[in-house]
């Protein structure tokens, strides 16, 4: 599927999120990482981050997306950098 849209946000997303259900949480976060380079500003895919990074016990870094994904919301201000 990725192979016929490389470059597809939604399919990266959705390839993620299926990775993230079966706890395979290292390779979701490739393809997490891989949407927000094409668009840093998708909230949805901060916050689906954000649960893929807790599933391990990254709470720093999960706490970090959850700002990035409010933020990106409109619900907080952008954090200093």
């Amino acid at each position: 599927m990725l192979k016929i849209s490389p470059n597809n946000i939604r399919v990266m997303t959705a390839k993620a999120i299926a990775l993230q259900e079966l706890e395979q949480n290292e390779e979701a976060l490739a393809y997490f990482d891989q949407a927000l380079a094409f668009n840093p500003l998708n909230s949805f895919i901060w916050y689906n981050k954000a649960i893929a990074l807790r599933n391990p016990g990254r709470y720093k870094e999960a706490d970090d997306c959850i700002k990035m994904s409010d933020c990106q919301a409109g619900k907080t201000p952008r954090p200093a950098p």
